[in-house]
């Protein structure tokens, strides 16, 4: 092959193609083409490698081109072959440039592309292969046909077969190498499909084994995380997060709604960062705005606990302090018995205002400030009273010394700091009226304990006193009426060692006791005469808790100098702020339609006491304000959101008789607007068009039970649809997309009826599905799933031999109803209310024993979705005695779950139980969030050793 060089590419594959065309891609090459870069071994005699070259072949393919023309060695070559071989054995094409044909030899002037040596010597017009348009492609592309062709052209003349031979051969070897690259592409096609398959089915079996490992590894943390609840729920916290964080199942995202009930804390450093912190901290005092006075050898600060700060040290060694005037007026004792006097404001340096106060011995043992900051009193060796006017702090008035029959231990003010109650080592506890000197008058003398007192705290309004001693017993006192003091209840118990500090949260139904037994207890005293009063531990303290103050948002902080332990309380619990005006059993709880408020109604204990309700703001899952009582003064029935309207019985007194109320949520004069004669339980449609009337049988009339509808289009003046006669009226339900009713009536004897609607405007269901021994269910609660296609019955039963068992029964209703499916809820007590969450296939059973226990409903199932949760934070839970007069208004204890109901876009759910209102948020990553945020630092990998000593450490928060 003779080319220029700007044609080496071009040359080498046009070599290639030549070479092997026709032929098998495996056989060698018939033809062999020398080409001098490929060809040729090193040699210092060019020339003569190429005419050894030229020697061997039978014939001379030029590749003809301007720049060919112009070679020396294109025209050697042609030169040395024209001498040696016939000019019939060279093969001419045309790469580039032009060419012409004249009679007798090519143009000199118009063949550009022909060496000087061709442009005569051929006496016939020659066949040449044009290649132009080929060569010039971008790459070459020879799958071109037309390319095929010419090097088809030129590999069946230098192999001396005919063209169309060559082709045949050409075209069934591209078919076999074609089957063969398919064939070959399908193998490793299917290699690697298996390849990837294998691949991706290790892959899964890791992930199976991943999550598997995962998920033991989260019920393990689980279940210690259950065993320390009781005894460190702050700990048990941090583990359910931790165990949601290894693997998000269930039961762990329950375990994290479930601390809601819980009261957590964490420890907190209030040691002075000037001092170093070298010295412990000793007593403290509630400081203004949620601030901590807390006293040491080294002096005083005051920290704000919520943003690690603190205030200067002011110092001078400090024994006692005590605030009063909403904790800006501070008392700090020293411990040569000289007591100072500051105002506190943030976290300024303290202002002193007063340094000349002295004890009487020197040796005071408690410091008291009344709570409007107007007097001082200090407990001294000599058992006497030594107060201070300092009404003006800066000129404090001694008053006279009383001497206090019996000792005194310990002191406390009322709230208005017009009588004082004492308490000394005889185990007497005094009420004291202080007179206008400061001096002390005999009110009442309340019966001995026979322990020392050893505490001592009034409630907010001043109508309960509580007193605690060395016996660990504490006991509760009437004090509305100062001089008509008298006990109430019996001794809480519980405690096993004296009683070292008492305080009430101001803003919820609680007291608080600090013992040397290393625990703190909650007590709930809404109703001080209940016995066996309701109490939760609030455990994680390390040793004895010798002083504890209540912030003005009711976190509780404690302190033991000793393992210099302070630590602060805070209560999980979404409640419902309680007062006087908003405080009832409550047993009816719904949504507004845009879920920013609640409306809460019921009655006092036991149906008692005034009936009513009060509109509870919401907002982000949290109550975000105060309740506001409504205007009505009946006792709530239904709650239409959709129309602000509600039902209520607005009887007088009791037995209710009626009539019910249609009620204006907006109007605040005469919010009445019609009125449904008669009584018995009241339900609105989703629509609140109709309301439900479900009238039970009397003793004078025991046949009389019936459900009615009534058309209230206008509450004005409704009137009657239709009517129908009944069993025992117990339960109904209302499913608001497909616009369906479902009733269950139980009979005194036999079976009972749950009858569906379809169109509640129409007087008969469209089934009848039969409830065997119906009269054996004590109640029942009914629930249509979201779009109505499925009904759930909740109620108890009796158990045999293990005991009361909560049952939910489910039928579809998307064709005619079979035989139910049923589920064992694991709840000790009835079902006592169902919910739905909106939009998903969840519902919510409340029981008689205070738990809750989510539930995944499917078409042929009921899985319970993680273990039931309670709050225990009131104190009623699994296991409380509840006596008769606080059961409610249906018969149901104290602690059984009401009413429920999910907010309308299913993040919170909200309940009423033992006459407290919840909010439960469902949003455990920001509970998960708020734990960590209460419970503050990681889990100590000492504790972590100790605690799950089988898993690799790793951070928590």
């Amino acid at each position: 092959m003779s080319y220029s060089h700007v044609d080496t590419e071009f040359s080498l594959q046009l070599q290639r193609q030549v070479e092997r065309f026709g032929k098998p891609w495996y056989a060698p090459p018939p033809t062999r083409i020398f080409r001098d870069d490929a060809s040729m071994s090193a040699s210092s005699d060019l020339w003569r490698s190429i005419t050894n070259g030229l020697e061997r072949s039978e014939w001379l393919l030029l590749l003809a081109s301007p720049a060919a023309a112009q070679s020396p060695w294109v025209r050697e070559e042609i030169a040395w072959w024209l001498e040696h071989r016939s000019l019939e054995s060279v093969l001419l094409t045309i790469t580039s440039g032009d060419i012409c044909w004249d009679d007798g030899g090519f143009d000199p002037d118009r063949s550009s592309s022909i060496p000087e040596p061709l442009l005569r010597a051929f006496e016939k017009e020659p066949r040449w292969v044009d290649l132009r348009g080929v060569r010039d492609a971008p790459g070459h592309d020879f799958s071109n046909p037309q390319w095929a062709d010419k090097v088809a052209d030129l590999a069946a003349t230098v192999r001396k077969v005919d063209k169309d031979v060559i082709v045949g051969d050409h075209v069934r070897e591209r078919r076999r190498t074609t089957r063969w690259v398919r064939g070959a592409a399908s193998v490793l096609t299917v290699l690697l499909v298996l390849a990837v398959g294998l691949s991706l089915f290790a892959w899964w079996e890791r992930s199976v084994a991943v999550d598997q490992t995962n998920t033991a590894q989260s019920n393990l943390v689980l279940a210690k995380a259950d065993q320390l609840r009781p005894t460190d729920p702050s700990l048990a916290a941090q583990l359910s997060v931790l165990a949601r964080d290894i693997a998000a199942t269930p039961d762990a995202q329950a375990a994290i709604v479930g601390s809601q009930g819980t009261v957590l804390s964490r420890r907190i450093d209030l040691s002075s960062q000037d001092a170093g912190g070298a010295e412990g901290v000793g007593a403290i005092a509630a400081g203004p705005d949620n601030t901590v006075v807390a006293a040491s050898a080294n002096g005083f600060t005051v920290t704000d606990v919520d943003h690690d700060r603190e205030s200067p040290l002011t110092p001078d060694w400090t024994e006692l302090v005590a605030t009063g005037d909403n904790g800006h007026l501070l008392a700090a004792v020293s411990w040569d018995g000289r007591a100072r006097l500051f105002r506190l404001d943030g976290l300024r340096p303290p202002r002193l205002l007063e340094d000349t106060v002295r004890s009487q011995t020197g040796l005071v043992h408690a410091v008291a400030v009344s709570g409007d900051g107007t007097r001082l009193a200090l407990v001294e060796a000599d058992q006497q009273w030594h107060s201070w006017d300092v009404h003006d702090p800066a000129h404090p008035v001694a008053a006279p010394a009383t001497p206090i029959p019996g000792g005194l231990s310990s002191v406390a003010f009322s709230p208005d700091g017009r009588t004082v109650a004492t308490g000394g080592a005889d185990g007497v506890v005094r009420v004291w009226a202080v007179g206008a000197d400061g001096g002390l008058a005999p009110l009442t003398t309340l019966p001995g304990t026979g322990s020392s007192v050893t505490a001592l705290a009034y409630r907010g309004d001043g109508s309960l006193l509580a007193s605690g001693g060395d016996d660990g017993l504490v006991h509760l006192w009437l004090t509305a009426t100062p001089d008509h003091a008298a006990a109430i209840g019996q001794a809480l118990r519980g405690h096993e060692g004296q009683i070292t500090a008492l305080a009430f949260q101001a803003n919820s139904p609680f007291l608080l006791s600090a013992s040397v037994d290393t625990t703190l207890r909650r007590w709930n005293v809404s109703d001080p005469a209940l016995e066996n009063l309701p109490s939760q531990v609030l455990a994680g303290s390390v040793a004895s808790v010798e002083s504890m103050i209540v912030l003005s948002d009711d976190r509780v902080v404690s302190n033991d100098s000793s393992a210099s332990d302070t630590r602060i309380w805070e209560n999980q619990s979404n409640e419902v702020p309680a007062n006087q005006d908003t405080q009832f059993t409550a047993s009816l709880v719904r949504f507004s339609a845009d879920g920013r408020s609640m409306v809460v109604g019921g009655a006092g204990p036991g149906g008692l006491g005034p009936r009513g309700g009060i509109l509870v703001p919401v907002s982000g899952n949290q109550i975000s304000g105060p309740p506001t009582r409504l205007s009505v003064t009946g006792l709530l029935l239904d709650v239409s959101s959709s129309r602000a309207l509600l039902a209520a019985d607005l009887s007088p007194g009791l037995p209710l008789t009626g009539p019910l109320g249609l009620v204006d949520l907006g109007r605040t004069d005469e919010p009445v607007l019609g009125t449904i004669p008669g009584t018995g339980s009241a339900y609105f449609d989703p629509t609140g068009r109709y309301v439900l009337v479900g009238r039970n049988p009397t003793d004078e009339h025991p046949d009389s039970a019936q459900v009615e509808l009534w058309d209230v289009s206008d509450p004005s003046s409704p009137h009657l649809r239709w009517s129908s006669p009944a069993g025992a009226f117990n339960s109904v339900a209302f499913d608001g997309t497909s616009g369906r009713m479902a009733i269950f009536t139980r009979p005194q004897r036999g079976p009972g009826w749950i009858e569906v609607w379809d169109d509640v405007t129409r007087q008969d269901p469209r089934w009848r599905i039969p409830v065997p021994d119906a009269d054996q269910i004590p109640s029942g609660t009914l629930l249509l799933t979201p779009g109505g296609q499925q009904v759930l019955l909740g109620f108890g039963t009796d158990g045999g031999p293990v005991g009361p068992s909560a049952q939910i029964d489910l039928w579809s209703v998307t064709d005619t109803p079979a035989a139910p499916v049923t589920m064992k809820t694991g709840q000790s007590s009835e079902i006592t209310s169902l919910a739905a969450r909106p939009g998903g296939s969840e519902i919510a059973a409340g029981s008689g024993d205070g738990t809750i226990q989510l539930v995944q409903v499917s078409a042929d199932a009921l899985t319970d979705v993680g273990p039931a949760f309670t709050d225990l934070s009131s104190g009623y839970g699994p296991g409380a005695v509840i006596p008769d007069h606080r059961q409610g208004a249906n018969g149901l204890t104290a602690s059984a779950v009401e009413g429920m109901q999910f907010s309308p876009d299913g993040s919170a759910l909200v309940t009423t139980e033992g006459g407290h209102t919840r909010l439960w948020s469902l949003d455990s990553d920001a509970l998960s969030d708020r734990i960590c945020r209460t419970v503050g630092a990681t889990i100590d990998p000492t504790i972590w050793q100790r605690t799950i000593p089988s898993l690799p450490y790793r951070p928590v928060c």
